[in-house]
């Protein structure tokens, strides 16, 4: 850690750890080339061989593994422990992976909590997302989805979308639970629907009328309103 020049209270131990650090402070490196280019960030802490190695400025990050956060440059309160965790993060902020390869590959997605061998693969820019399970599949940029399962087969997916309002659970069997002011469930079968709640008689009317138009040909089927 020969760089320092303003920063204090800095721990380094392994060849490269910590080599280029200027003011940052309250860093703990152990590993080689853990925190390699950091020069302003603080209060991080990087366990394992390349954990952290490119932040630069980013702050109150917790790698913990093998190239976790390798690729985080200003990304802040991050939390990665396993083998390459949040690897591929270089500005995302405030992310949680546990696990090998968890959330490997999301590069600026915020918000975002993983538990489990490879939980959120295939999520690159995703929000407030919660994927728990091994190798539980999440899409490039989906916002707020909660995915629990294995794989992408037998997982329950929960998914809210701020302007439509509508949700989606997917269990093995493949129900849908759909929420909106109307909604269609075409013809596929075991599908929940739960309508707006409208306030007044006039307004039921309405809802009854959507739940029987909402489902063309689909069997097993409930409606709520």
């Amino acid at each position: 850690m020969p760089v320092t020049t303003s920063g204090g209270y800095n721990t380094a131990l392994g060849y490269w750890s910590l080599i280029t650090n200027t003011t940052g402070y309250n860093n703990t490196a152990l590993g080689h080339a853990s925190m390699y280019w950091n020069t302003s960030g603080f209060s991080n802490s990087a366990f394992g061989y390349y954990s952290l190695l490119n932040n630069t400025t980013g702050n109150n990050n917790v790698a913990d593994g093998q190239g976790s956060l390798m690729n985080s440059k200003t990304g802040n309160n991050n939390a990665a422990v396993g083998v390459n965790a949040l690897l591929g993060v270089t500005s995302g902020s405030q992310n949680s992976a546990f696990g090998t390869i968890a959330l490997e590959n999301d590069s600026s997605g915020n918000y975002n909590t993983a538990g489990g061998y490879g939980a959120g693969i295939g999520c690159y820019s995703c929000t407030g997302g919660l994927y728990l399970g091994s190798n539980v599949v999440a899409g490039a940029t989906e916002y707020s989805w909660i995915r629990l399962g294995t794989g992408n087969t037998d997982t329950l997916r929960l998914s809210y979308d701020g302007a439509n309002k509508w949700w989606d659970f997917a269990f093995p069997l493949k129900p849908k639970v759909s929420y909106s002011s109307n909604p269609t469930m075409g013809s596929s079968d075991f599908n929940v629907l739960i309508n707006k709640e409208y306030g007044d008689s006039a307004a039921h009317s309405q809802a009854d009328s959507a739940s029987a138009t909402a489902f063309t040909s689909g069997n097993y089927d409930t409606t709520f309103h």
